[in-house]
């Protein structure tokens, strides 16, 4: 049809799909009002609200009843909700408070079914953190994360980025009632990994990367002698009658310039290798020392440009499995949860 044709149309008048031309401008225009009251008759569409609320999960023109009855229902239940039973609780003022006491038997299930994956060789301990506005003396605030505010987790994690056991931070690490009778005392850090490692097979060659807020010589002592092999970053201070030469002294090295010192603690032997990169770091390790060398690529800022250096080997195995909970981190990323309790 052409355009002559469609004017040439005529509508009976007083009819309610009337359409009101306007010619003063050559255009015809149609009056917004008359196609809302030619669509009055149809039912209006029941649409669902998307919002991050439980509660706001229901149709906006709500009219089932059996539909308001399922949501008042779910309210109910998690608002009623308990995984411990609150009776037993012991008094917070006493020593033998657990801070999780709510949630332990989830975290004691969740952790169970976990562990019955078969474990890689190569695990590593790190820190998570749980995302949260709510108000709780639980939640820290961790300026090295994208989101810095949370609570944190203690996570043991495999090289193909699967938790096999968290711990929620409470700031009762050093709480004897969580440590075994056979378990040493090491600090708040150490006792953490003595504490994930409990269901890793002894003596079956499996591999540990931490970073410097674990590491430890009594540590990795602690796990060569059940058959657990590790290398972390440890802080120079760390490290009784250090041989290494001080930071003004590195400073006139070459740049990439590492060293290599050997002990024996407890008759097991432990290679400690400092290395100079954009900043000094040293390594503690029980398997990998500083052989064998390997060329890296580095930008040398003082030079401002690209240069191949040497590379002692415990640095190229540090760096290959120590992201695992970063890889963990990375997956969980793409799931967000989209309800989310009112707080």
């Amino acid at each position: 049809m052409t355009y002559e044709e469609f004017m040439a149309l005529e509508c009976p008048s007083g009819s309610e799909d009337e359409l009101d031309f306007d010619d003063s401008d050559g255009d015809p225009t149609i009056n917004v009002n008359d196609l809302d009251s030619a669509d009055s008759d149809r039912e209006p569409e029941a649409t669902a609200v998307n919002t991050h609320n439980s509660n706001n999960y229901c149709l906006k023109d709500d009219e089932n009843e059996a539909v308001s009855d399922a949501k008042r229902y779910f309210e109910s239940l998690m608002g009623t909700l308990h995984f411990n039973d609150n009776t037993k609780r012991p008094d917070p003022e006493t020593q033998d408070h657990d801070k999780l006491y709510k949630i332990r038997p989830i975290i004691y299930h969740v952790n169970k079914k976990c562990l019955l994956l078969p474990m890689s060789e190569r695990l590593s301990v790190d820190e998570q953190i749980c995302t949260t506005k709510a108000r709780h003396h639980m939640k820290v605030y961790m300026k090295d994360k994208s989101h810095k505010w949370g609570y944190k987790l203690f996570v043991l994690c495999g090289d193909m980025g699967f938790a096999h056991k968290i711990e929620i931070y409470s700031g009762q690490e050093n709480n004897p009632k969580f440590r075994l009778d056979n378990e040493p005392h090491i600090g708040a850090s150490g006792n953490v990994v003595i504490r994930l490692i409990r269901e890793v097979p002894r003596y079956q060659n499996y591999k540990f990367y931490f970073d410097r807020y674990y590491t430890s010589m009594d540590l990795v002592v602690y796990l060569f002698k059940f058959g657990i092999q590790s290398v972390g970053i440890i802080q120079r201070n760390r490290i009784t009658n250090c041989k290494f030469q001080s930071e003004n002294e590195l400073k006139k090295e070459e740049y990439g310039y590492f060293g290599e010192y050997i002990t024996s603690v407890d008759n097991v032997d432990v290679s400690s290798v400092l290395y100079e990169d954009n900043n000094i770091v040293c390594f503690l390790s029980t398997f990998v020392g500083e052989l064998p060398k390997s060329e890296v690529t580095r930008f040398d800022r003082k030079k401002r440009e690209h240069r191949m250096v040497q590379c002692p080997a415990v640095v190229s195995v540090y760096n290959s499995h120590m992201g695992n909970v970063d890889l963990l981190d990375s997956i969980i990323g793409r799931c967000h949860i989209k309800i989310r309790p009112k707080c």
